[in-house]
């Protein structure tokens, strides 16, 4: 979106679409959330003040995996849950904190320089969760105490997978997020979960789908 001008224009047809437009005409069965159009949305609708990404990290915030959070629920559920409201809905409390050092600040040697900015953590209805394990750079596990969720989640992920988990964990009664570097398809067997979700960024696309058999 702020690439300079002598870059020329962006590409139409970039990996991402080149995927997803492969998918549906080879595999309709795999369900695609791609929440390109939701987040800018979600832009347009909050405005400038607050960055659905970190400000000086190539990640997504919490604020921005709410939104593609959403998008996965109402994929699977066919609605979106009622206890994960819009960004305009008066009830949602958008809480702001300053922002970790970012990715691109360390690439840049500029850590203490330049100011990381503010991040935004949507607050959701507060379902219980017992954490089992956590590591988003491998392994996380979570189980939520409310008698209303019945649902197994499984999620192969990259380093978006952290943010995701924020809102998708409490949307299910157990939830486990392996990093797409760990694990096989003999793992997602052995847990038979109900939703099965491989969350993948344009810059792993290759890397994490490559010689690597899901299970039907």
């Amino acid at each position: 979106e702020y690439l300079p001008d002598s870059l020329g224009e962006p590409a139409e047809v970039y990996p991402a679409v080149q995927v997803i437009e492969y998918l549906k005409k080879n595999n309709p069965n795999i369900h695609i959330v791609y929440p390109y159009d939701a987040l800018m949305q979600a832009k347009k609708d909050l405005g400038e003040d607050r960055l659905l990404y970190y400000k000086t990290d190539s990640h997504w915030n919490e604020l921005g995996a709410y939104v593609a959070a959403r998008e996965v629920m109402k994929e699977i559920d066919g609605e979106y849950p009622d206890d994960m409201p819009a960004l305009t809905d008066e009830n949602l409390v958008i809480e702001e904190k300053d922002a970790p050092t970012g990715d691109l600040t360390e690439m840049l040697s500029a850590v203490g320089v330049v100011d990381d900015g503010k991040t935004y953590l949507p607050t959701l209805e507060d379902h219980q969760i017992d954490v089992e394990l956590i590591n988003f750079d491998l392994m996380s596990i979570f189980h939520t105490r409310d008698g209303s969720k019945d649902k197994v989640l499984y999620v192969r992920h990259d380093s978006f997978g952290g943010n995701l988990a924020y809102s998708l964990a409490k949307q299910f009664k157990d939830s486990i997020f392996v990093h797409w570097t760990i694990g096989d398809a003999q793992d997602i067997r052995d847990v038979d979960p109900d939703v099965f979700v491989l969350e993948c960024n344009e810059r792993y696309l290759y890397p994490s789908t490559y010689n690597w058999y899901y299970p039907a």
